[in-house]
């Protein structure tokens, strides 16, 4: 276990050294920009949340509503609706029946918007015309510093492949010296507990050996976590590669004008049960995969996404049986899970510390690690055995 742990540290050094000095500028970027409270449009804010609403055509959130003002507070959501599908049907164009249809604030006015197909139409809710404006949807991420980061830290160029293989496998190469290194220390502790020395941490031996191990032991619990969810990814982003994904199918269906109607009014009734006070920004309606879904995208504090199964009154997760294929093992939601638990997001900013401090263990272990190899081959050299790699 010791001769397969030095070989791999020296082949993996500067790997190691690449995937904890990256990972810590991502978190440092996101502690930045979440503890002076940066904006939602922000370009670090906005590469956080990239993928949390769902991906492809599955988000009603735009970019657009990061800095959009929420609906009037008296907006009367049914009156709404029926202007929209009256304006809609005043047009010979637009007599096929829609895809989607929701409420939002354009250019400053109460507007619907219309999906038919792949085309998507914008009318005045007040007036019923047609607007001339650009329909909101999702863009991609802004350039950043994090983004940037973060694509270089998964080994990204313009597309996933090669990157993502290499992603999984150095996964499980940091799995392979956390595993081993943690054998040694055991076996080692547990010569130590038979002389009746049973303390965790000790300082006995080289310098460098001690600080390695000592920091090793202290950051496990947060390597393993990381080691587990990057892992994870890597083998979910492979194995993403290897489906067949029919990008052109377009998995809504269309909607009758009273299906419409009732979507609409069982979305807003279960929203407003849920949180009575919270502006609205957009409510849209659609089937999706076979369900009948409201979305509501949220004003006030914060800009959020919900989604409800209109037939059941439940929230509906980013993975549903009906969904067409995500091309990830476990589903999307699964994938976006892992991917915020990675990061430290899902649990907040005392797991954010957590994971820099994973971010500059791995750093300091490299860097250690490598000293350690230095020294003991220098001293192996003095008695004239110069061989890079030994038993």
């Amino acid at each position: 276990m010791r001769t397969v742990h030095r070989i791999l540290s020296i082949f993996a050094a500067l790997l190691m050294l690449y995937l904890g000095g990256t990972g810590t500028l991502i978190q440092l970027e996101d502690l930045r920009a979440l503890l002076t409270h940066a904006p939602e449009h922000d370009p670090v804010i906005q590469s956080i949340d990239e993928g949390r609403y769902g991906n492809g055509d599955f988000p009603a959130i735009s970019q657009h509503d990061l800095t959009a003002a929420a609906l009037p507070a008296a907006t009367d959501f049914g009156a709404a609706f029926e202007a929209v599908l009256a304006a809609m049907h005043a047009g010979t164009a637009q007599a096929t029946p829609p895809n989607f249809v929701e409420v939002r604030m354009l250019e400053g006015r109460l507007a619907g918007q219309v999906k038919h197909g792949k085309q998507v139409r914008a009318y005045d809710v007040a007036s019923g015309a047609a607007m001339a404006t650009t329909p909101q949807g999702w863009i991609p991420m802004p350039d950043s510093l994090r983004q940037s980061t973060k694509e270089l830290h998964r080994f990204w160029s313009r597309r996933d492949v090669p990157g993502v293989y290499f992603e999984l496998a150095s996964g499980i190469v940091l799995w392979v010296l956390l595993i081993s290194g943690y054998t040694m220390y055991y076996k080692l502790w547990k010569a130590r507990a038979q002389m009746g020395r049973t303390q965790a941490f000790w300082m006995g031996g080289e310098r460098w050996r001690a600080l390695h191990r000592v920091v090793a032991l202290a950051a496990s619990v947060f390597l393993l976590a990381v080691a587990f969810s990057g892992t994870f990814l890597g083998f979910e982003s492979t194995y993403h590669t290897f489906v067949k994904m029919d990008f052109n199918h377009d998995p809504t269906t269309p909607m009758s004008d009273q299906q419409v109607r009732s979507m609409a009014a069982v979305t807003l009734r279960e929203f407003r049960a849920a949180e009575p006070e919270t502006p609205i920004k957009v409510l849209r309606v659609r089937i999706y995969g076979g369900m009948k879904q409201g979305l509501i995208v949220t004003g006030g504090a914060s800009t959020r996404q919900l989604v409800y199964d209109t037939e059941t009154g439940q929230p509906a997760t980013l993975a549903e049986p009906g969904y067409p294929v995500s091309g990830f093992p476990f589903g999307t939601q699964m994938h976006e899970d892992i991917k915020h638990f990675h990061s430290g997001d899902l649990f907040g900013l005392p797991a954010r510390f957590m994971n820099l401090l994973a971010g500059l263990a791995l750093i300091f272990l490299s860097g250690s690690g490598v000293a350690m190899y230095v020294q003991l081959w220098r001293r192996r050299a003095q008695n004239g055995k110069r061989a890079w790699f030994w038993k």
